[in-house]
């Protein structure tokens, strides 16, 4: 298996994944060599000492709600130029320990077996759909406008995980301008245009991050609202070429 790192973010201001990190990226690193995360601001102080003592490679940046692409594109970009030579592995931490603690890893095994492009990682058909309704209709539409234009009728391109070839993922992270969550389109987007080939692995085990989200009032419905339907306006304009309209 050619050379793997991973490069993940996190924002975890009630500390929930403190009972994961340590075993967990302990069993990760033992898989992929190194393991990179940037962390925002708000993460709780007890989750990163963790994941330092745990030899995990961290990085602080401010919480910027409204520019999660520029995040996810600077931990691409920190993890290339300290490993050129690697696969990528970008994920969500929290995506990415629930695979660890449910043994679904059988993903791994795609480094190097596709010429250098992108493989996005997500949820088999069956399990998407699930979650708040918000998310359920606005990744709905997101998911249905990438199958057509990539002719990947069962694809989830809305789980935030991809393998990335090293020449995919220098490309994406020199190219990459999105600032909300619609890099998991933009990304693929950006390989593909590089004449790299770009497929879908589904996970066995499938999980989402909010599926048992606590509800919240109205004003917090309402922002998740915004903020999904934003994502998805720009994913639309991403998939029509506009994809200066997502800076």
């Amino acid at each position: 298996m050619p050379s793997l790192a991973v490069a993940a973010t996190c924002h975890d201001p009630s500390g929930e994944l403190a009972g994961k990190v340590a075993d967990l990226v302990a069993t990760l690193r033992r898989l992929v060599g190194v393991v990179h995360v940037t962390c925002t601001d708000a993460t709780t102080p007890t989750v990163v000492a963790l994941l330092e003592a745990a030899g995990v490679i961290v990085r602080m940046v401010p919480v910027a709600p409204d520019a999660i692409g520029w995040t996810r594109r600077e931990i691409l970009a920190w993890t290339v130029d300290t490993h050129p030579d690697s696969w990528v592995l970008h994920s969500d931490l929290d995506h990415l320990l629930d695979c660890v603690a449910h043994e679904d890893l059988a993903f791994l095994g795609e480094a190097g077996v596709r010429a250098d492009g992108c493989v996005v990682i997500g949820r088999a058909e069956e399990h998407v759909g699930k979650g708040p309704r918000e998310l359920v209709l606005t990744e709905g539409v997101c998911n249905e406008l990438a199958r057509v234009h990539f002719g990947m009728p069962t694809a989830d391109f809305m789980f935030g995980m991809q393998l990335l070839g090293p020449e995919a993922a220098a490309h994406v992270a020199r190219k990459s301008i999105c600032r909300s969550q619609a890099t998991d389109i933009e990304w693929p987007l950006l390989v593909r245009a590089a004449g790299l080939p770009v497929s879908f692995r589904p996970l066995v085990r499938t999980w989402f991050d909010e599926d048992d989200a606590p509800s919240v009032g109205p004003a917090g419905q309402a922002a998740r609202w915004h903020r999904r339907l934003r994502i998805a306006a720009d994913v639309a304009e991403l998939l029509s070429g506009e994809a200066g309209a997502c800076r």
